[in-house]
């Protein structure tokens, strides 16, 4: 992706040649995970019959179920009370940040006229 940003056409920015290719894959990758992965056990074409029996034998062992379409109020409640939760909520939130934080610099950076930077060099370094 550090190729782009050797770009200098007018046609368009180089930043949003990276958007429309992450884009673009995030939905290609969206579109074959919904055509390919199947909804349950029981639809997987890759498993054998006694591998789908086994399968939801482990899945009603665990009371989960293959399909539940009934709203729950308490799973709810239960999942804003768990710490589990709040702790990937939070590692996550952080994982963001220095992203963030690094990508703000990068474009503070050069657009700064004193400090001899381009676009091209500030988001290589």
């Amino acid at each position: 992706m550090q190729g782009i940003s050797f770009y200098d056409g007018v046609a368009m920015a180089s930043y949003k040649i990276v958007y429309y290719l992450l884009g673009g894959l995030a939905i290609l990758v969206g579109i074959i995970v919904l055509v390919w992965l199947p909804d349950s056990p029981v639809n997987a074409r890759i498993l054998t019959e006694e591998e789908r029996i086994a399968s939801l034998e482990r899945v009603r062992d665990d009371q989960g179920g293959t399909e539940n379409k009934k709203f729950k109020k308490e799973q709810v409640i239960e999942t804003l009370l768990d710490v589990r939760t709040w702790l990937v909520v939070l590692a996550t939130m952080l994982s963001k940040y220095h992203r963030t934080v690094r990508t703000s610099l990068t474009l503070v950076s050069a657009n700064i006229p004193s400090g001899g930077l381009t676009n091209c060099k500030s988001s290589l370094a």
